[in-house]
């Protein structure tokens, strides 16, 4: 897995108990039951605040509130989406929490600093047709069962990264997807996914007769277990292959919940395909069918579009 440049490069390093602190830490989290995605997503989130610091010759152990405020000031102007800027600020809270928690620092000097809010919006969600679209622009097998399987099991990015061949029932059509808190559930699979595994199978028979140990993960590289970055370059190079501005791992989870919902699936059907523990997660497919139909009837209806001003009525 790429790593991505480590915090160490800085020219002007802080004392260990502040800085040099971020491999124990990622190792703490691997064994607290985070998965190796957060740990690069941490890493990444660290290093760019690292830079930052840097930029402004700020040292780490300088670092208070006002400090994150500067921070967050300089991402928006920069134009990061909200949700982007609330993972980083998010990290980083997180990183001197544990410091401080585990007597590495005095006291955590971003104790009670606000979490960023984030708008609420509707999830991407491709349409049917789009989805078509992306899978038909998978040119390689691999390609094909990685978008197959995201699509059908409806399952995150991890969820995918940690399936192993014994976890699939090709003949029963399931898959046992592992998640968060170390939880288990079965999801149904349609019959193009049944067939991509099976292209796929015997090549990654091939690449895994190179592997000193072979541990069965279904999605293999030359290099053994794919990566989540993997997962994702192959998501961005199919859609951008298939001329689609954007896609990603959750927009092909929502547009499964939400082509389900439309084609008439109840939400707990969803929610055990999705692996909600809250129903109320899974509502918000209903909410987004209902835009979408908004958007259709707009489009088609001879009295439908927006609002007047004023609330007149068109004549």
């Amino acid at each position: 897995m790429d790593q991505g440049p480590r915090l160490h490069s800085a020219p002007a390093p802080a004392p260990a108990s502040v800085h040099h602190r971020t491999d124990e830490w990622f190792t703490f989290l691997l064994n607290h039951g985070r998965t190796e995605i957060t740990k690069w997503t941490y890493e990444n989130n660290l290093r760019w605040f690292g830079e930052w610091l840097v930029a402004r010759e700020i040292p780490w152990e300088a670092v208070t509130k006002d400090t994150i405020e500067n921070w967050i000031s300089d991402m928006r102007a920069a134009g990061r989406h909200p949700k982007s800027i609330r993972s980083r600020v998010s990290t980083v809270c997180c990183y001197f929490a544990w410091l401080a928690a585990y007597d590495h620092i005095g006291k955590n000097p971003l104790a009670g600093l606000p979490a960023v809010r984030v708008p609420k919006s509707l999830p991407l969600v491709h349409s049917k047709s789009v989805v078509d679209q992306l899978l038909e622009a998978a040119i390689t097998i691999r390609e094909k069962v990685v978008l197959e399987v995201l699509y059908a099991a409806g399952t995150r990015r991890q969820g995918l990264l940690d399936i192993k061949i014994e976890d699939v029932d090709l003949r029963g059509r399931t898959i046992r997807i592992h998640h968060k808190g170390g939880k288990e559930r079965l999801v149904v699979i349609g019959p193009h996914a049944v067939l991509a595994i099976l292209r796929w199978l015997p090549q990654r028979a091939a690449i895994a007769r190179n592997f000193p140990k072979d541990e069965g993960w279904l999605f293999v590289g030359r290099q053994g277990k794919l990566s989540g970055q993997r997962i994702l370059d192959i998501v961005h190079v199919v859609a951008k292959r298939a001329g689609i501005p954007r896609a990603h791992c959750h927009s092909l989870r929502h547009s499964c919940a939400t082509h389900m919902h439309d084609g008439g699936a109840d939400l707990k059907t969803i929610q055990e395909q999705l692996g909600h523990d809250n129903l109320n997660t899974t509502q918000k497919y209903l909410h987004l069918s209902v835009e979408q139909r908004k958007e259709i009837y707009d489009r088609t209806h001879p009295r439908g579009g927006p609002i007047p001003p004023h609330g007149e009525t068109a004549e």
